[in-house]
């Protein structure tokens, strides 16, 4: 299975920038999604805006890729199942998920609040 299309959802964060400056030079074909217009990123990156709460435009825009990565904010999480909903249906082959944010299972993980969207969603 070739795993070469990607799509980078909070593509401008912290995470989604260098993801993206690592994946372009390995060869995949790279999106960067964002939910604001305005991003810069090199020629060689396809760039969409897109209401991560909007079903359908998810699972049009997912069904044009192999991968989709979350690289968003702890904040997003709320829209998760969004999301899984809609590359489920769009039949993405690989989805992955922000869980490498933070280890939100640890037991003390619920005193930081900001991860406690993140923690709803994975319930």
């Amino acid at each position: 299975m070739s795993l070469k299309k990607v799509v980078v959802l909070g593509a401008t964060g912290n995470v989604g920038k260098p993801l993206i400056a690592a994946l372009v030079p390995a060869g995949f074909e790279v999106t960067a999604v964002s939910r604001s217009a305005g991003a810069d990123f090199p020629s060689s990156v396809k760039t969409t805006v897109v209401d991560y709460s909007n079903h359908q435009q998810l699972v049009d825009l997912f069904k044009q890729y192999d991968v989709v990565v979350e690289a968003f904010n702890p904040s997003a999480a709320v829209l998760q199942p969004a999301i899984v909903e809609a590359a489920l249906e769009a039949g993405i082959k690989h989805l992955i998920t922000p869980d490498f944010a933070c280890d939100t299972f640890n037991k003390d993980a619920g005193d930081l609040l900001i991860y406690d969207v993140k923690i709803e969603a994975q319930k």
